[in-house]
């Protein structure tokens, strides 16, 4: 079937050069017959893809997936692996976050982000990402970027892993749903799952429960 994405896409094409067309014209006030379908039931009606939610995972997998950190990379990349995985499962924070947050957002106990829109955000950190965050700079210093790879590098780490473990591949995005599903069942307040999550709004964080 057509998918509401596709069509709002011909629309916005086809809305352009019928401006433009009313232009040459020198008819510029007439309604714009594209931008009106988005007002009809069937538009209203079309199938979506969330692609921003993703899916979430059984607690099986997570596990496996991390139990698989060793297995398929070296120990030099490992420990990032499982500060990257822990950061998206088990605090719900988005791949761009991730690259970028550094030690100094980090004091021991609370981590410090900032999400869309440049707003800042402070969480407690679970006790078992301190301790991995803990090891590591022990092991490897503390300066500079907690991860320090690239958001496509992680995408290609949940590809490797997915793989090695013949699962379908799994995305950034279905990290966050993943924490975001797991704290709602756990009966966390959704309100307080939007702000770890650090949405602006508690309505974003519904799209990651939807079934």
């Amino acid at each position: 079937g057509v998918k509401r994405k596709s069509v709002d896409t011909y629309l916005s094409c086809l809305s352009s050069l019928y401006r433009h067309m009313s232009e040459l014209s020198g008819d510029s006030g007439r309604l714009n017959p594209f931008k009106a379908i988005r007002d009809t039931e069937f538009y209203r009606h079309l199938p979506t893809e969330d692609h921003r939610a993703g899916r979430a995972l059984p607690i099986e997998q997570v596990e496996s997936m991390f139990k698989a950190i060793d297995s398929v990379f070296d120990s030099s990349v490992a420990y990032k692996v499982r500060i990257a995985l822990a950061l998206g499962f088990l605090l719900g924070k988005r791949v761009s976050t991730i690259v970028s947050v550094s030690w100094n957002d980090y004091d021991g106990l609370n981590l410090k982000t900032t999400e869309k829109g440049s707003r800042e955000h402070t969480v407690v950190v679970p006790e078992k990402i301190r301790a991995l965050l803990d090891e590591s700079s022990i092991l490897y210093g503390d300066s500079g970027r907690i991860v320090g790879y690239t958001a496509n590098t992680i995408r290609k780490w949940l590809s490797k892993l997915s793989k090695h473990l013949g699962i379908k591949t799994v995305n950034t995005h279905d990290m966050r749903r993943t924490f975001a599903t797991r704290a709602v069942c756990s009966h966390t307040d959704i309100a307080i799952v939007s702000q770890w999550m650090g949405h602006k709004s508690i309505k974003t964080t519904e799209l990651y429960l939807r079934e």
